[in-house]
């Protein structure tokens, strides 16, 4: 309910061109999905690329990139993963790239982020989430939904910068679950929280 607040506020935002604060960014990852669709994934090496199969595209060098022998510019000063992930959510639900669905993207990240911070401060209460409230939770949770650089970042921006929020936070709750409870130190548990650094 709360978090459905957040997309009524912003709903007029949400609807809007890409043409505001940061919003290239967010254009170059669907610049990227886009020509995975046109050439596939495999063909650019799961590797963001930055340039279209047309040779004025390809004459290019922004944002630093490195070229392969075809002449498509490449982006490296992040891993591909956030680029990768978005792509294969596409895939799945049959959606094209788009801005629209780029920022269902974005808004979902939202979402996780705010349910870890919601768990985090949980974590706190040393209860049982099945037994009681613990309202410290949900004041957190709403200022993370309502916090304005967060309303704008998580909706309308989709990076890089967005995706790492979710391993951030989901370390932190694997960290405080094997602080908490020391019988849980399990191959399994130290596995997850490694994965969520990589």
């Amino acid at each position: 309910m709360l978090f459905a607040i957040s997309i009524a506020i912003r709903y007029s935002n949400l609807k809007s061109p890409l043409t505001r604060q940061q919003e290239w960014q967010t254009g170059h990852v669907l610049t990227t999905l886009s020509v995975w669709e046109q050439n596939g994934i495999a063909n650019h090496y799961f590797s963001p690329v930055w340039t279209f199969n047309n040779p004025p595209d390809k004459i290019t060098n922004s944002l630093g990139g490195v070229k392969d022998k075809e002449g498509y510019t490449y982006y490296v000063s992040y891993p591909p993963f956030s680029f990768i992930l978005p792509y294969f959510v596409f895939k799945i639900t049959g959606q094209d790239a788009s801005i629209g669905g780029i920022r269902i993207f974005s808004l979902l990240i939202h979402f996780i982020c705010a349910l870890l911070i919601f768990l985090i401060v949980y974590k706190f209460s040393k209860k049982r989430l099945s037994e009681d409230y613990f309202i410290p939770a949900y004041v957190a949770f709403c200022f993370y939904v309502f916090a304005t650089g967060n309303l704008w970042f998580h909706g309308n921006f989709y990076f890089a910068d967005s995706l790492v929020h979710v391993f951030v936070l989901g370390s932190i709750y694997v960290f405080l679950s094997i602080l908490q409870q020391p019988e849980t130190k399990t191959t399994k548990t130290f596995c997850s929280y490694s994965s969520l650094h990589f």
